[in-house]
């Protein structure tokens, strides 16, 4: 819990433990003091346990709780009416929230136990028949139990999917970054080879056009010349195209790997079941794949994040010439779907590429990612460069 949330909940409890003696006070002029000394007793209890609950052991708080407990009952006991049910349900709630249910239930019982007895002390041991009131009010010490309970867990859910947030967007980083360096290394080993080959070959051959001037066979030494010119120019421009590839290609030369390690990165870092199917595609420009990834990597996330989705299907496959994105999960949110950042980006990536997205829910609370995008010829004539692959991870 932040730090705002938790000043938020003090100054409900201790605007609550304020109006719990006022009426205390008012409601009992013949013991005004006595309420007053164990109303302070159990809050400054509380105050010691909330500003120093770090630096006690679990044994100390645990003890400090049954003090208040007592003092709790004692004011019942004095006063017999609903208000000090009050300082019971603090205890019980922060019980629930902060210890685990071998501790926080059996807390729980004995604050009921506290206000049954302390009921029948203040109205002088009645009767059976006339303490059946207090059994209904069983339900209230349940509830009061179950809601913090319920809060308790839900926060931590948050808190893990806040965690399962951040590892996601540091493993698509890192996952980015990987695949630049082992392309942009690649690419080096190919500029390399490429330069060594082919200033080697030029060297030689000047070699011998050198040796053949010497014997004045300018015929052959022009052949041999002619050679290394044509060899050189097209060693310099495999070079360009080389680095070409690496201007317009920053971050995907192997689209479908990418795809399928962040499935990975993902599944291993949330524990999320992603089934991938990638069917056969046409040679995509920079753009789209980084478009399609980015829609990959945004629905994961907000699948995660917002829907607390466990399980995803994701579809990738051209046909009737475009190229088809779907996600679907099986996340368990009601509340409308309300565009964010991420999916007004992805919304213009699509449409800046003649695509089109729709959004919409899917099951009991999943949703569906649709996208598609037009097919484009090839820039480089290799039209044969097609990639498949069906993964489930």
């Amino acid at each position: 819990m932040d730090q705002k949330a938790t000043i938020f909940i003090n100054g409900i409890i201790y605007t609550s433990l304020f109006v719990t003696w006022l009426f205390l006070f008012a409601t009992n002029p013949d013991h005004q003091l006595h309420l007053s000394l164990l109303w302070l007793g159990y809050t400054l209890i509380y105050f010691v346990r909330h500003h120093r609950r770090y630096s006690l052991s679990n044994q100390v708080i645990v003890f400090l709780m049954l003090l208040q407990l007592l003092l709790a009952f004692f004011i019942t006991a004095i006063d017999g009416s609903f208000v000090p049910q009050i300082l019971l349900f603090i205890i019980i709630a922060e019980s629930a929230f902060l210890m685990n249910k071998r501790v926080s239930i059996p807390i729980a019982i004995i604050a009921y136990g506290c206000f049954v007895v302390g009921v029948a002390v203040n109205l002088h041991f009645p009767s059976f028949s006339e303490l059946l009131f207090v059994i209904p009010r069983l339900l209230e010490y349940i509830l009061f139990f179950g809601f913090s309970y319920i809060s308790k867990i839900t926060i931590e859910q948050k808190e893990q999917l806040n965690l399962a947030y951040e590892r996601l967007s540091s493993a698509g980083k890192e996952l980015e970054k990987k695949t630049l360096m082992e392309e942009r290394v690649r690419l080096s080993r190919e500029i390399h080879d490429t330069i060594g080959h082919t200033l080697t070959t030029a060297i030689v051959g000047l070699e011998s056009v050198k040796r053949l001037l010497q014997h004045q066979r300018t015929e052959e030494a022009f052949e041999k010349l002619t050679k290394a010119q044509e060899h050189i120019k097209k060693g310099l421009a495999e070079v360009r195209r080389s680095v070409k590839t690496l201007h317009e290609k920053p971050s995907f030369l192997q689209f479908v790997p990418s795809l399928e390690a962040l499935a990975k990165e993902t599944s291993e870092s949330t524990g999320v079941s992603i089934h991938c199917h990638i069917g056969d595609l046409p040679k995509l420009t920079p753009e789209q794949e980084l478009t399609l990834f980015r829609a990959f990597q945004e629905g994961l996330t907000n699948g995660i994040r917002h829907g607390q989705s466990t399980e995803f299907f994701f579809t990738l496959e051209a046909k009737e010439e475009r190229i088809w994105f779907e996600l679907i999960d099986n996340g368990q949110t009601t509340t409308p779907i309300k565009p964010g950042f991420g999916l007004t980006m992805m919304n213009d990536r699509v449409q800046s590429l003649g695509g089109e997205i729709h959004i919409s829910r899917h099951g009991s609370g999943g949703v569906h990612l649709g996208i598609t995008l037009p097919m484009t010829k090839p820039t480089d004539g290799d039209s044969s460069d097609k990639v498949a692959s069906t993964r489930e991870d």
